[in-house]
């Protein structure tokens, strides 16, 4: 996936990478559907999916049955190695790509008064303490502002995680991307002032051991990557649904939102700051902020201009 954003930003020659990236999915294709065959005889299941098992999430639930986070990942690598242009992309490998796409499972998906809300797999309950159900809104993109059914997402993060591990600030954990994410402007800011505090030590951002070690590099690095989507939030175009509402070959939904740059989406109105950000298709913004308000902002090349949503 990060090969496949460098790609997006930068529009580099991406052919190198992609004996990686296809060779990845291709073996949660293949290995699974063996798996599956010696356990049942069959390489689907009934109704001719995919069933990504044994597995985990992240570091945690092993045994899982068709864990959520793969589901996401795999979809939107496949959906973004289909757009590639034909020069890295033929149209034979392109029919592959297309049929694993089709026989991914589906979402695996919990209701809890009125709400939906994502389990981190099949054959465990929600309200996890695991952050696998968030990486459709982060890092994969399949959810996000402006894009269709948000309302999963949010729920899941807000009623589908476990408190401490929503709220903790300490080592990798990333609530402050998932707020920021979301449009929480105010939430993102108190994890963000956390976050970002200076740790016990000499140097302000040696941040002390909670999980890992010290100076805890993932502790900084996360806060950073969540102050930046305070400021400015891109994500591919909306994808075709992950949980049954759309037919499979529908790639994704035409979505004008896709190529938008989204300016101060979580941004306290209170907060004073000088920028400069990359964007995809290999956009430069820059920019001043003072009391909420752009007294300067130069997008690059100039035609991006239109691209930009002031939130």
């Amino acid at each position: 996936w990060m090969m496949l954003e460098y790609y997006r930003f930068s529009d580099i020659d991406i052919s190198p990478y992609l004996p990686f990236i296809e060779q990845a999915v291709i073996f949660y294709d293949e290995h699974y559907r063996f798996q599956c065959k010696q356990r049942t005889g069959k390489e689907l299941d009934e109704n001719g999916k995919l069933v990504i098992y044994p597995a985990n999430s992240l570091e945690n639930h092993p045994g899982a049955c068709n864990p959520c986070l793969p589901i996401m990942g795999m979809h939107q690598i496949l959906t973004r190695l289909l757009e590639l242009p034909e020069k890295y992309c033929p149209s034979e490998r392109k029919r592959r790509w297309r049929a694993i796409l089709g026989r991914l499972p589906d979402l695996p998906i919990a209701r809890e008064q009125g709400r939906r809300i994502i389990k981190t797999a099949e054959n465990y309950r929600h309200r996890e303490g695991n952050f696998g159900v968030m990486s459709g809104l982060w890092p994969f993109q399949c959810y996000g502002l402006g894009l269709p059914d948000l309302e999963l997402i949010q729920d899941t993060f807000l009623h589908g995680l476990a408190e401490p591990f929503r709220e903790s600030v300490s080592a990798f954990f990333p609530g402050v991307i998932f707020y920021a994410r979301l449009g929480m402007a105010e939430k993102a800011r108190k994890k963000a002032e956390r976050k970002l505090s200076s740790g016990p030590y000499r140097f302000p951002a040696f941040w002390p051991e909670s999980i890992d070690y010290a100076p805890d590099h993932n502790w900084g690095g996360s806060g950073m990557v969540g102050l930046q989507e305070m400021l400015m939030q891109t994500h591919p175009a909306a994808p075709a649904s992950l949980h049954g509402e759309a037919d499979a070959d529908a790639l994704r939904l035409e979505n004008e939102n896709g190529e938008k740059i989204r300016l101060l989406p979580a941004w306290p109105g209170d907060w004073d700051v000088n920028f400069k950000l990359h964007a995809p298709n290999r956009t430069v913004v820059e920019g001043k902020v003072r009391g909420g308000k752009f007294v300067e902002l130069n997008v690059k090349p100039k035609q991006r201009e239109d691209d930009v949503i002031l939130q």
